[in-house]
């Protein structure tokens, strides 16, 4: 007994003051995709590369299936209680919030999620590296680009976080941010059909922006500046962009899942992150 205990202390010691730490507390972490493309591909690119082989990592596919996303989960759990989730895709998160809700032990990192709003209120062990801007660099970049200091934010349920994420730093940067609630399309489509000559900034919501809208949105980027959210719509006539790099997008998620890991984060306190973006002028693509 005594040596057994002796051998536990001695473990402890090696564990802590020899740099074996890494190697005693590897973590399983499961990546699971939404579907396997260029996009998906390259975020868990960037995820591996950066999360490093101390870890024991799974890959699989849902297959845009989200039965089988769900089904997944459900089989892993059943054969490892402790794991990590990265969940590439809309289908993954919500089915990890179906299944791994509120365990605590199961810390789920999302991301290529336009909306996680939708899902209300993240579960304590949910977070989620987003696709837009981190909001003060964003605003920065508005005044930076225009001389105007104040902007049109549309936004609608799913979108009203990030609206409120400009609002507020809008407000420390001296920037006049004035939001509209967007319920339906056919306001979205009233809205741009009677717009006016103040800069328009577009969040990725498929209410605001679709076929029906981008039209319009293009008559308005003729007489007012639209800030867009991708290179096409910059194309197409917005005067200022930005697009992701997915593969730094999957850097960024293994960066908070490493942290989590290692207890530099509570997730608890902080839940969403913001990637790194590139910021693209009319000019540039002209």
């Amino acid at each position: 007994m005594v040596i057994n205990v002796l051998k536990v202390v001695i473990f402890i010691f090696l564990v802590y003051n020899l740099g074996l730490s890494s190697y005693a507390f590897a973590e399983k972490i499961v990546i699971l995709k939404q579907k396997s493309d260029d996009v998906h591909n390259e975020v868990v690119r960037g995820f591996k590369e950066l999360i490093g082989s101390d870890n024991d990592i799974v890959e699989t596919d849902a297959d845009a299936s989200p039965d089988k996303a769900k089904s997944i989960i459900l089989d892993i759990l059943r054969n490892e209680r402790s794991f990590h989730l990265f969940a590439v895709g809309v289908i993954p998160l919500y089915a990890a919030n179906e299944v791994l809700s509120e365990r605590r032990k199961n810390i789920v990192v999302f991301t290529l999620v336009f909306s996680p709003e939708r899902l209300g209120k993240l579960p304590k062990n949910f977070c989620g590296v987003l696709m837009r801007p981190e909001p003060s660099e964003a605003v920065e970049q508005f005044k930076k680009n225009f001389n105007e200091r104040e902007f049109v934010v549309p936004f609608s349920d799913s979108s009203e976080t990030a609206a409120q994420e400009l609002s507020r730093e809008g407000k420390n940067a001296g920037v006049n941010v004035i939001p509209k609630h967007i319920k339906t399309d056919i306001e979205a489509i009233s809205l741009f059909q009677n717009y006016g000559n103040k800069p328009l900034w577009l969040l990725p919501d498929t209410l605001l922006v679709n076929p029906d809208t981008v039209p319009l949105i293009l008559n308005i980027s003729a007489s007012a500046p639209v800030i867009a959210f991708s290179r096409w719509l910059v194309k197409l006539g917005a005067s200022l962009g930005y697009e992701i790099d997915f593969y730094e997008l999957g850097k960024k998620s293994a960066e908070v899942m490493k942290k989590i890991i290692d207890k530099e984060l509570d997730i608890r306190k902080q839940k969403f992150f913001y990637p790194k973006v590139k910021y693209i002028k009319k000019s540039e693509v002209e």
